[in-house]
């Protein structure tokens, strides 16, 4: 009988070619947005950057707090099941 949209739609990205279709038409259509700095425009990312270098020793504190946790978590398991 007669398929609904969202059927024809879901038919056709069942099929491998049609993914990699999708994948390649998306960075087709990003390539001019990616050339837009050899054109003259310039992006600044200074500041942008000069923020989030301030965050890299907040976010490992963070991070080694998190796995130091973990590995006493997995250690205590390991010693109440040898006891």
């Amino acid at each position: 009988m007669f398929k609904s949209v969202k059927q024809k739609v879901s038919d056709v990205f069942k099929s491998p070619s049609a993914k990699v279709g999708t994948v390649t038409t998306a960075l087709m259509l990003s390539a001019p947005a990616m050339a837009a700095p050899s054109k003259g425009v310039v992006i600044d990312v200074a500041p942008v950057v000069t923020s989030l270098q301030g965050l890299f020793e907040p976010i490992a504190s963070v991070g080694a707090a998190y796995l130091g946790v973990q590995v006493a978590i997995r250690g205590w398991k390991i010693v109440r099941a040898l006891i």
